[in-house]
């Protein structure tokens, strides 16, 4: 007889055929409580104080007004690039560049003469000295950058402020004084 335990053939223990897989024992929950389906859990909305809805309405309406307002510019600005485009220009609107926007700007190249437009757009209010200020550092920006130091032809540069309100005084003069001028105009 074979005392050698690794070639004597084992024995089946487990009561299942030759060839048969035995399959692993499922460990068990330490409970042992019946699983039931997973309840979804309410979450509670934190309850709306009557200070808290009435920030949120004023929100709301700031938003809305805003909403407006931007297409109520957007229509003035479409406008304004109409009566531009009857003078010959095909302006683009809201045109970003140096970081500023512009609510207007064109171009016009016909050989060697350069022309370029640029208009800002003041629909229902009125226009202030400050208005024209930071209009002009934006156009001085913009020249800076369009025009190469001891180039033979300067391009022209046309700089607009396109309103339906009324014209500060010294906004008037502030903006007659720049070079490039900056032109006043007013659109219905």
């Amino acid at each position: 007889m074979n005392n050698n335990p690794k070639s004597a053939p084992k024995q089946n223990t487990t009561g299942q055929k030759p060839g048969q897989q035995t399959r692993q024992p499922v460990a068990q929950k330490p409970d042992n409580k019946p699983k039931q389906p997973l309840k979804q859990q309410q979450v509670a909305s934190p309850k709306k104080t009557p200070a808290k809805q009435k920030v949120n309405a004023v929100l709301l309406q700031e938003q809305l007004k805003s909403a407006k307002a931007d297409a109520s510019g957007l229509r003035f600005e479409q406008t304004a690039a109409n009566f531009f485009r009857s003078k010959g220009w095909n302006p683009q609107l809201r045109v970003e560049m140096l970081g500023y926007e512009f609510d207007l700007f064109a171009q016009y190249e016909n050989g060697w003469q350069k022309k370029y437009l640029v208009v800002e757009c003041k629909r229902g209010r009125f226009v202030s000295a400050e208005d024209i200020v930071h209009f002009m550092y934006k156009v001085a920006l913009l020249s800076e950058k369009l025009f190469t130091p001891n180039s033979y032809n300067k391009p022209e540069l046309y700089a607009y402020i396109c309103h339906t309100g009324e014209v500060d005084v010294e906004a008037q003069f502030i903006a007659s004084r720049q070079v490039p001028p900056v032109l006043m105009l007013k659109l219905e």
